[in-house]
């Protein structure tokens, strides 16, 4: 009876072993996919830092000297809900994202509520943008309109984004919003500039940002 006993008690505590020792391995598992997670998010901050965020202002800044006869004035916009979004994740630092975007200045909008309108204006979400941010593996992602057609990939490496990729996704995003083959801007576009300028002839080239 004392050795059944024994045995039937020790295979109770054998099993709780191993189930404390399979939850702890699934925790320490998860530490260590978190961490590496952070350690990739903090490599892409920093590369964003230094080499993707000037590129795109840079960028940005050379094409509205270019597109002066389009009456398009492009604009950039750190995204602050992303940024306080922080990757969902504990430990995880804030994610970057710029957005670019086209006749609508930034304070027209309210922040606080990207879907609603400020004092009349156009919500943020209705105004054509492109989006460039760090992902939470540490990936930069580019995100454009319906109908812009992207001529590098939409999901990339840090290492990979160059300044000629750059300047290669702001030359498609002019292209969509003045296209070759119509006369002038896109009428949403001309409608919320309160201009004309929809029947002006324009043609871009991409490669000449």
């Amino acid at each position: 009876m004392d050795d059944k006993f024994e045995q039937r008690l020790g295979a109770v505590n054998a099993r709780a072993k191993a189930a404390r020792d399979q939850t702890e391995a699934a925790k320490a598992k998860q530490v260590a996919e978190r961490e590496q997670k952070v350690r990739k998010a903090e490599e892409a901050i920093r590369d964003w830092n230094g080499r993707i965020a000037p590129f795109i202002l840079k960028a940005v800044t050379a094409a509205n000297q270019l597109i002066t006869d389009t009456g398009l004035q492009l604009t950039t916009e750190l995204d602050s809900s992303h940024i306080i979004w922080g990757g969902g994740a504990p430990g995880m630092p804030n994610l970057p994202l710029m957005i670019i975007s086209v006749g609508v200045p930034k304070q027209r909008v309210s922040p606080a509520a990207r879907s609603t309108t400020n004092r009349g204006a156009m919500p943020r979400s209705a105004v054509p943008n492109v989006q460039i941010g760090v992902n939470i593996d540490g990936t930069i992602s580019i995100t454009a309109p319906q109908g812009c057609k992207l001529s590098v990939p939409a999901l990339m490496d840090a290492s990979e984004v160059s300044e000629d990729k750059i300047k290669s996704v702001i030359a498609d995003f002019v292209d969509m919003l003045v296209p070759e083959s119509k006369w002038g801007l896109r009428d949403d576009i001309a409608r919320e500039r309160g201009t004309d300028e929809r029947r002006k002839p324009v043609s871009l080239v991409s490669g000449a940002i």
